[in-house]
């Protein structure tokens, strides 16, 4: 047998497991416990036949489209950390108005997975397959732990982002200073009001007024004392003021 007679053999040993649980199902929406059970075996030895397919099938399935493309992407997303299939777990049949969820646990070379293949109801064709892996408690903490430390990483970005902004805003209100300004060394200088005059203390002129009488009466008695000591005692050079005080008792200044 050739190799092209081989890879159709196992393609066809594919999609005749596939159209066993396809037919095995009905299109009302009740299942009897004979036909749940049936359902259940086609799906088992489905996942058996899907696990196992060589590349070579995966290629020429591939080509199909459709539901395949589903089957296949979850397949090479999920087959580096399932590894080789070891054994398919019992299948679990829930019914609803529209869909069959048929849910088996899977066992794996490397971590096992829970299997989701889900059928409609009113037509047989399956719809959706997903391949739900178990990883252990390690391996979820340190894809959350990276998941963390990515979310900071953002976060701290954008921090740095916007105090950059906010540090070149500076530069923006300091030209719109100078802009300020300029406009106002350019405006026209306002004509300054005449502030009120403030009125005169009237206490102060009128001590001013009484200095300048009390000087005046001053000068007029020294000119007169000195008139009167010419006449008595003249003299040829004259007298000089050189201070002014007060006599007390004398008998010149009761004269004067």
């Amino acid at each position: 047998m050739s190799k092209k007679r081989k890879r159709k053999a196992g393609l066809l040993a594919a999609a005749a497991c596939l159209a066993t649980a396809l037919m095995a199902t009905p299109v009302s929406a009740a299942l009897s416990d004979a036909e749940k059970e049936a359902l259940a075996q086609n799906i088992h030895d489905y996942l058996t036949a899907t696990f196992t397919m060589t590349e070579e099938n995966k290629a020429e399935l591939r080509e199909a489209g459709g539901y395949y493309d589903i089957v296949l992407d979850e397949l090479e997303k999920t087959e580096e950390d399932t590894g080789a299939l070891v054994s398919v777990g019992e299948v679990r049949l829930e019914e609803t108005d529209t869909v069959i969820n048929c849910t088996a646990d899977v066992d794996f070379e490397g971590y096992d997975a829970e299997v989701v293949m889900t059928v409609n109801a009113s037509t047989g064709y399956p719809q959706n397959f997903v391949v739900n892996v178990d990883y252990p408690l390690e391996v979820r903490m340190s894809e959350a732990g990276m998941n963390t430390v990515i979310g900071l990483v953002v976060v701290f970005a954008i921090l740095f982002f916007l105090t950059g902004v906010i540090y070149l805003f500076r530069y923006i209100g300091r030209g719109s200073g100078q802009e300020k300004k300029t406009e106002k060394k350019q405006a026209p200088p306002a004509r300054p009001t005449a502030a009120p005059a403030a009125a005169s203390p009237a206490v102060p002129a009128a001590a001013g007024t009484a200095g300048t009488e009390e000087d005046i009466e001053l000068a007029i008695v020294l000119a007169a004392a000195i008139a009167m000591a010419e006449e008595e005692e003249p003299s040829g050079d004259g007298y000089v003021v050189r201070s002014v005080r007060k006599a007390g008792t004398s008998r010149r200044w009761k004269r004067v």
